[in-house]
């Protein structure tokens, strides 16, 4: 049995939300802004913040110093996802200026299993190195901005959905005791 936790900072973000491309007031104004965005463009980001699992590993010794090994249990994944509505300077959704985009920030810990491969070899004394590849599933998770619109002008909700999986490869140095 072994266990592991690592933080990450790893975040994508994509202009546009779910559903606004159709929609007239999504794309209102045209142009730049000073800060280099889009006006009328709206964003969304996903951003990785940590994870951690709890696996069994099972393997064969391939020669005395050698093993290859299989992994494989729970895993939990903690996300947070940021929308920005806006920014334009005359918004249809807002009804008048306004420079800074309203956003909703939202974070979760998803459960889901991971598996893995992996090998591992003595180099030297009690010293041995590791290299490991495992892929993890953590399902989806559905959630939605309630940007808050001006009446009667649209219910400006945006629902969605994110499938979550990663891919992990590490290398790893170990000291027996």
């Amino acid at each position: 049995m072994e266990g592991d936790a690592a933080w990450a900072d790893d975040s994508q973000t994509q202009f546009g939300l779910p559903g606004c491309a159709a929609r007239p007031t999504c794309i209102a104004g045209a142009g730049v802004l000073p800060n280099g965005l889009p006006s009328g463009g709206d964003s969304a980001s996903v951003k990785m913040l940590w994870d951690a699992s709890a696996r069994g590993r099972l393997g064969y010794l391939v020669t005395p110093d050698l093993l290859i090994y299989a992994t494989g249990g729970v895993a939990w994944q903690n996300i947070e996802v940021s929308g920005q509505c806006g920014p334009y300077f005359v918004s249809a959704q807002y009804g008048g200026p306004n420079t800074v985009a309203p956003s909703i920030t939202q974070s979760t810990t998803l459960t889901g299993w991971t598996v893995g491969v992996g090998l591992e070899g003595h180099v030297a004394g009690n010293w041995l190195l590791r290299a490991e590849y495992r892929f993890a599933d953590f399902g989806s998770w559905s959630t939605s901005f309630p940007f808050v619109a001006v009446a009667p002008v649209n219910n400006n909700t945006y629902r969605f959905s994110n499938a979550v999986q990663t891919q992990l490869g590490m290398l790893g140095l170990a000291y027996k005791f």
